[in-house]
């Protein structure tokens, strides 16, 4: 019996390694435009973008079924604006309304951690945190990085409903991620 169990715990820690060395070592795909690039994992296939409107232009969205997990970077023309007005610092001003949007547009915010970060020598902005999903018992996690650009803004979403898959495709898209 007690050789069983052993073999038992033997090979589950063996497939737990070959699955968490699998994640590390996925292969990876390339994400590049004119201002943002970053790397994510194979798995991730696109999808269907929401529409362009004046101020918002949809630039990727990616997804995995199972985890559920998405991927979307967005761009907001024009975002200095709201800076020039108020004569603050752009990503201060970037960071002041997210600060506010987020407990109103994710229901059960719950604010992880929030920090700037350089990434290719400029100073971005990274919030993490938790909220529940349309059905009301989801919890999702995602990473948000706010990226200002010129006089628009860039917004990186990393989500998904698996926490160890979130914060493995946050930490290869923020190691990989490239500003021009």
């Amino acid at each position: 019996m007690l050789l069983k169990l052993g073999v038992a715990v033997a090979l589950i820690a063996t497939l737990t390694v070959g699955i968490v060395t699998w994640r590390r070592d996925a292969p990876l795909k390339d994400y590049m435009n004119a201002q943002v690039s970053f790397k994510y994992p194979k798995d991730y296939s696109e999808q269907t973008k929401a529409r362009a409107t004046k101020y918002s232009e949809p630039q990727i969205k990616l997804g995995v079924q199972s985890p559920l997990s998405i991927i979307e970077l967005n761009k907001e023309k024009g975002a200095i604006i709201a800076a020039n007005i108020t004569k603050s610092p752009f990503l201060d001003t970037l960071e002041k309304n997210a600060s506010r949007a987020l407990p109103v547009n994710y229901p059960n915010y719950s604010k992880i951690s929030t920090q700037r970060i350089q990434i290719t020598g400029r100073d971005i902005a990274l919030y993490k945190f938790s909220y529940t999903g349309k059905d009301k018992q989801t919890t999702l996690y995602m990473s948000f990085f706010i990226i200002p650009s010129d006089n628009d803004a860039y917004y990186l979403y990393v989500q998904s409903t698996d926490k160890s898959r979130w914060q493995n495709d946050t930490k290869i898209i923020q190691d990989s991620l490239q500003l021009k």
